[in-house]
């Protein structure tokens, strides 16, 4: 058994699979023989593997990117209702699978909403969704109604498309997506991933954003992204913000997150008018 494994592992890799492809095949043979009280070695399996490859998918989209994609995307409103919902609350695509229209708008502030993520689990955090999000979704909301559905606070945010009793799957908004989003640049294909991740690519770009946010509060970031902080590894336990001081750090860049023209001009005129509040305030003190 021990030298079949060898031969197994090395014919794996005579086909060119990946390292992590090998070792799921590894993994699963390990589990079968330890549920049945059968001890292999299999140190020298593990070590005819092949390296390690570069990991793709690590660049985040740019906002010129998603706006082309959105371009793709017309007459697909809830392909649309989920492009703003990922780009704007920084969570996996995984989120649809338990995110039902109760789940969003706890705390309202500022045209802002809270989002509870994988609600009812272990796992579950805050984020938010800003002003450009809340108007696609509830677009996709009407355009729900207008079919007939009966919409609750139980009701899927994003439902199957034959079945909406039933939520929408990671794997099926992955496919939907990379379907439509064929003719945007995202970079080089190698070994069947790209530059840019189909989904996790608008997730790398909230964090980038958040990020490179002048005095904003990495940690409470780190919250509002379902990550554990590594180098305070207590946080993760005895650091829970409010939901009112999430808000505050995610206020501080969020008009940064939007993708449409429109409301990216939003955040131009906003700075324009404090200027001229400042400089209107500035002369009537030297008055």
């Amino acid at each position: 058994l021990k030298e079949m494994n060898e031969d197994y592992v090395m014919y794996r890799k005579s086909c060119g699979l990946a390292r992590s492809t090998i070792n799921n095949d590894v993994c699963a043979i390990t589990h079968f023989f330890r549920m049945n009280d059968i001890e292999i070695p299999l140190f020298k399996a593990k070590k005819f593997m092949p390296e390690q490859k570069k990991i793709r998918g690590e660049k985040p989209y740019t906002t010129e990117l998603l706006q082309q994609g959105l371009k793709l995307l017309e007459g697909y409103a809830y392909l649309k209702a989920i492009v703003h919902f990922l780009s704007s609350c920084g969570a996996r695509g995984g989120l649809t699978e338990y995110l039902k229209i109760k789940h969003i708008g706890e705390f309202e502030k500022d045209g802002c909403k809270s989002v509870l993520v994988y609600a009812d689990t272990k796992d579950e955090y805050y984020t938010f969704i800003h002003d450009e999000c809340i108007e696609a979704l509830d677009y996709w909301f009407e355009v729900r109604k207008q079919k007939g559905e009966l919409l609750t606070k139980d009701s899927w945010v994003f439902p199957q498309p034959r079945n909406t009793k039933l939520p929408l799957h990671e794997t099926d908004i992955d496919s939907r997506l990379t379907s439509k989003f064929k003719p945007l640049d995202r970079g080089e294909l190698i070994n069947h991933r790209y530059d840019i991740a189909i989904t996790y690519g608008m997730r790398k770009r909230w964090n980038l954003i958040a990020k490179q946010t002048p005095n904003v509060n990495s940690h409470f970031v780190e919250k509002m992204f379902s990550h554990n902080s590594r180098t305070h590894a207590l946080d993760t336990v005895y650091l829970p913000p409010t939901i009112e001081q999430l808000f505050a750090e995610y206020k501080k860049f969020y008009s940064e997150l939007y993708i449409s023209k429109e409301y990216r001009l939003k955040i131009e005129l906003r700075k324009k008018d404090k200027m001229i509040d400042e400089n209107q305030v500035v002369n009537y003190e030297a008055r």
